[in-house]
């Protein structure tokens, strides 16, 4: 059997290399998470430097001008996004409350209509094992608070945010 020659075995490690890469390329863009470009999320990268991921239908009551006011939205996810909220936990005991706060606040805001706040009360959150939940609070003021609770049965994902 003759020896392939150093040119063929370059020839070789190159279109392994080349094919190598193109399933890296495939497995990462069939996994990776991808942020949305929706303006909610857009604003929360801009306030809090979190992105939402990609791929949801939105019914929202957003009224963030000039760094104040509240965000409420119901994101409707095609698939399940649980694997990627790796540091969510179930509800802690003061969450149902942190997010009947900022709820009720935003209710009570003269800028919230009548249709948002139709929208608000039919999605409202009742939180229990079934849910995971996040929440960031602004470290120059305590007031301005973010809390996110997704279910992985319906995909579903509650936004509402305080900013004063």
């Amino acid at each position: 059997m003759k020896k392939p020659s150093s040119r063929t075995m370059t020839y070789l490690c190159l279109a392994l290399l080349l094919v190598l890469a193109g399933i890296f390329y495939l497995v990462n863009r069939n996994t990776g998470v991808q942020a949305s470009d929706d303006p909610l999320s857009v604003g929360m990268v801009e306030r809090w430097n979190a992105a939402l991921p990609a791929g949801f239908s939105k019914e929202s009551a957003e009224h963030i001008a000039d760094g104040r006011g509240y965000s409420f939205a119901k994101l409707t996810y095609e698939k399940d996004v649980a694997d990627i909220l790796a540091k969510w936990e179930t509800p802690a005991a003061d969450m149902q409350a942190r997010f009947d706060a900022v709820i009720d606040a935003q209710l009570a805001d003269a800028s919230t209509t009548q249709a948002d706040a139709a929208l608000i009360e039919t999605a409202r959150p009742t939180l229990d094992e079934s849910w995971v939940c996040f929440s960031l609070q602004s470290e120059d003021d305590p007031n301005d608070v973010i809390l996110l609770a997704y279910q992985s049965a319906t995909h579903v994902m509650i936004v509402a945010e305080q900013q004063k």
